[in-house]
């Protein structure tokens, strides 16, 4: 034996006399092994004879003993995770174990089985708070001998049960107390005068619930005998609530024969409230925190709200009936800020709480799947304390306001009965009459830079109070809910601001383009007069020349080819020089005047039809007769047809069809629809139609659409192709029915 266990031995030795005289004179009179060891340093503090001898230990060694001496291996402790230990396994599971191991033979005796029952023992002792455990081995043996046992030792017995810190009740066949032990007085309350002969069941409490609970442990019982470490629920005499583990057992007669019944009752009331407090709090906890995700992964005011008091009043978050959400604002004339409802959350009434909360009861769902649900349904809910909450409008002048108060002070406020709890100060009645309620809690929303708000919270409906557990999670909550209200607020702000850099930036840009489109304009202009003054004269003279010169000469001479070929592309050349003098000129003004717009194209149109005829294309119209009289300048619209209608004349190489039609547009517009059914344009030409210059065709000159668009936009119109698919192309003109005048134009500019 080493230091360290010399040690371990003679540091246990005083807590092995405790047990030694504690249970000496009741192991004296058992034919069965006992032992009490502590399993968290492997040490036998007590063991009777049979039991050392059931293992082979000499009758004269001394406690205590190591564990390996009687269970180990080699002289080994037995703390592996796979040990056999008994002791160490009750330990380590903290609940009673029985099992059956075999005994070698030993001293002439023949190879045994052992019944073994290992109890954990949990009672306070001068040494404190052990992890000791109680070992009886069982042979077969009668565990008390028959006779033998002296008053004394009987009488020993029977003050255990006296005075044992457990409530020991035994009861007759029909389930009346014939005795009741001190420890029941402790725990119940209740005398053995005042409990002796009465029924059982006056200590079962009155509720529905717990009636139906014992009723059932009862069938239990008849069928098993023996009921083991059940909880349940009594009433003291005080009116307490009193939670125990129970012990049911059926005692048996000499004979065999039912005796009555003994019930075991250990008071775990604190035990059990100090769980559930735990579960509380890490259930409060963990719902912080899917609220928390949830507030944090919402990006609108709104939806935020919503979440914030669905949080608080759904039974998967904090539990209460209802919630009132209150932001500071400023008024509209610029006043002083005030603190103004803004939402509400929870039922009317408790008929409707109770419908409500039992349909919830029956859906299984998470904080997140509620909230869906609630947005889906929430126009027809709350109606009632959205109207409350609505009226609710407090200047945050008024510091003495509880409201204005937990704003101020940054701090949780709990009222009881229409006063705050700490400071005893009574509460504004015109706000208790509004909420109908007397006892509410209110927790102020804050940044760490500002007040954003405050929620108040009640429990109007069940009429539980609001504890400071449930006050100091309310304000883990809050915090959550105030930075989540401040960041969506911050990020709604961000938006609005890049909205505005986007519409800033784009109307740049916009200006950009006109002032680049405005200098392009301006250099083609002056490149136009030039070439019109260099260049029109010698192109007037060549081409008239090459006329004369060909009229004297013979139809059959080839010369007369070339010259006519210098004709036309000196025309060509012409039209060049007139369309690019035509796009430069500066914008003349509008010639207008009423005029009706179907009668107009018609005549447009008939002007048309003899070109059209020689291309062997059919011409239809389809005129709008809601289409009447429109003010414009209908010499820029004939020019802006006869050019659209002559380019899709001049596509249309074989037999095709060219349609016009017109269209009224609410509230004061029209459209001129003009479509063909030629070749078309390519997708990835056709946003360059407009573009000065531009043209698919080899006779072009790239200015007609140029123009055309030009004399739309300068009455207030919009020209566009319409992507209409193959074949052809499609043009919509829409114009206003009537046009501003210039200066009319200018007065409507903001």
């Amino acid at each position: 034996m080493d230091r360290t266990d010399v040690a371990l031995l003679a540091r246990n030795r005083d807590r092995a006399a405790f047990y030694r005289h504690f249970y000496e004179p009741l192991a004296a009179n058992i034919l069965h092994g006992i032992a009490v060891i502590d399993a968290s340093c492997c040490v036998v503090l007590y063991a009777n004879t049979r039991f050392l001898a059931n293992h082979g230990v000499a009758q004269g060694a001394k406690l205590p003993l190591h564990c390996s001496t009687v269970y180990g291996a080699g002289g080994q402790p037995c703390l592996g995770e796979e040990t056999q230990c008994p002791a160490m396994r009750v330990c380590r599971e903290g609940t009673t174990r029985r099992h059956q191991e075999t005994l070698p033979a030993r001293e002439q005796r023949p190879p045994r089985t052992l019944e073994i029952l290992t109890v954990p023992l949990t009672t306070r002792t001068e040494f404190g708070q052990g992890s000791e455990v109680l070992i009886i081995e069982k042979d077969g043996q009668p565990l008390l001998r028959p006779r033998g046992a002296t008053e004394e030792e009987r009488e020993h017995l029977a003050a255990i049960i006296r005075h044992s810190a457990d409530a020991i009740i035994g009861l007759d066949l029909d389930r009346k107390i014939r005795s009741w032990n001190q420890g029941a007085v402790e725990t119940f309350g209740y005398t053995p005068e005042e409990t002796i002969g009465r029924d059982f069941r006056f200590l079962v409490p009155a509720d529905r619930d717990s009636q139906r609970e014992y009723e059932a442990e009862l069938r239990d019982f008849e069928r098993r005998d023996i009921l083991r470490n059940y909880q349940a629920r009594r009433v003291a005499k005080d009116g307490r609530t009193v939670v125990v583990t129970c012990t049911r057992s059926l005692v048996r007669g000499p004979d065999g024969g039912p005796r009555g019944v003994s019930v075991i009752c250990r008071d775990v009331t604190m035990e059990v409230l100090l769980k559930e407090l735990i579960d509380h709090q890490i259930r409060a906890m963990s719902v912080t925190h899917e609220i928390g995700d949830v507030l944090h992964s919402t990006r609108s005011v709104d939806e935020i709200l919503q979440v914030i008091l669905l949080g608080v009043t759904a039974g998967q978050g904090l539990g209460f009936n209802r919630a009132f959400l209150l932001l500071v604002e400023q008024t509209e004339d610029g006043g002083p800020e005030r603190l103004r409802g803004k939402m509400a959350i929870g039922p009317s009434n408790a008929e409707e709480a109770g419908r409500i909360w039992a349909s919830l009861s029956k859906q299984r769902v998470n904080l997140v799947e509620l909230y869906q649900r609630y947005r889906e349904e929430s126009a027809r809910q709350d109606v009632l304390v959205n109207s409350i909450v609505a009226q609710i409008d407090v200047p945050l002048s008024r510091e003495d306001h509880v409201l204005v108060r937990a704003l101020r002070s940054r701090e949780a406020l709990n009222v009881l009965q229409g006063r705050i709890i700490g400071d005893d100060l009574e509460v504004d009645r015109g706000l208790r009459e509004l909420l109908q309620c007397d006892s509410f809690a209110v927790v102020p929303l804050n940044t760490r830079d500002s007040a954003l708000g405050v929620l108040v919270v009640d429990n109007r409906i069940t009429g539980i109070g609001i504890s400071d557990a449930d006050l100091q999670m309310l304000k883990v909550f809050a915090n959550h809910a105030g930075i989540a209200l401040e960041n969506s607020q911050l990020r709604q702000h961000l938006e609005r601001r890049l909205e505005e850099l986007a519409q800033l930036n784009l109307a740049m840009k916009e200006n950009q383009a006109k002032l680049i489109k405005s200098e392009r304009l301006s250099i083609i202009g002056e490149m136009a007069a030039r070439v019109v003054h260099e260049v029109r004269n010698p192109l007037v003279a060549i081409g008239g020349f090459a006329r004369l010169v060909r009229r004297g000469l013979n139809a059959e001479d080839p010369r007369s080819d070339y010259l006519r070929i210098i004709s036309d592309e000196v025309s060509r050349l012409e039209r060049i020089v007139q369309g690019l003098l035509d796009f430069s000129r500066p914008k003349s003004a509008l010639n207008l005047r009423e005029v009706a717009l179907n009668e107009q194209i018609r005549e447009i149109v008939a002007m048309a039809t003899v070109e059209a005829e020689a291309h062997g294309v059919t011409v239809k119209e389809a005129y709008d007769r809601k289409v009447g009289k429109v003010v414009l300048d209908i010499d820029k619209v004939r020019q802006v047809l006869l050019n659209i209608i002559r380019n899709a004349l001049d596509v249309m190489l074989e037999k095709g069809t060219l349609r016009i039609e017109t269209a009224a547009l609410p509230p004061a517009a029209v459209r001129i629809t003009i479509q063909d059914t030629g070749p078309g344009i390519p997708a990835e030409l056709r946003p360059k139609v407009f573009e000065p210059g531009f043209t698919t065709r080899q006779e072009g000159t790239g200015f007609g659409l140029a123009i055309a668009k030009r004399l739309v936009e300068l009455q207030g119109g919009q020209i566009t192709l319409r992507d209409s698919g193959p074949p052809g192309c499609t043009f919509d003109i829409v114009l206003p029915q009537r046009v501003a005048t210039r200066a009319e134009a200018e007065d409507r500019k903001p």
